[in-house]
């Protein structure tokens, strides 16, 4: 809304939740693990994206997340990504939950849509689930405008 808040005020925050399990099996591209369609109130906000997933993947898997969007022109443009994540020894959820934000400033008003993405680049027919434990776990990808 126009002329509400101060610098660092939260003008408005989408969440999206993930209750079904979402996984990959096999080596190379990026997966849609979920995604949400924004605009921002004001060209020079603060986009922070956070992720709060329950993950978990067999031996050897290795996978990396991203935060990307929809140009608009046809192509998914990567924003920001993790570091490789390596599963040695265990087949079953990760021990710890993925927590991860990243701020971003847009420099528009327009709508794009957001997507929380995974990658899994190594591990053969070993599974990674961006999303693991379906209904019996909530993860989340949340945007969040803050006011500069």
């Amino acid at each position: 809304p126009e002329g509400s808040g101060c610098k660092g005020a939260v003008i408005q925050r989408v969440k999206v939740e993930r209750t079904s399990d979402t996984s990959r099996n096999s080596d190379g591209g990026w997966d849609d693990v979920n995604s949400i369609s924004f605009t921002p109130f004001y060209s020079n906000s603060i986009i922070n994206m956070h992720m709060n997933y329950s993950v978990g993947s067999q031996s050897n898997v290795k996978f990396y997340f991203r935060y990307a969007y929809d140009n608009g022109n046809g192509s998914i443009v990567e924003i920001e990504r993790t570091g490789r994540h390596h599963n040695v020894d265990y087949a079953d959820a990760h021990p710890s939950r993925f927590d991860w934000n990243h701020q971003y400033v847009q420099g528009n008003t327009n709508t794009y849509t957001y997507y929380l993405q995974g990658y899994k680049d190594a591990g053969g027919s070993a599974v990674v689930w961006y999303h693991t434990y379906g209904a019996g776990a909530t993860s989340i990808f949340e945007i969040t405008e803050i006011k500069q």
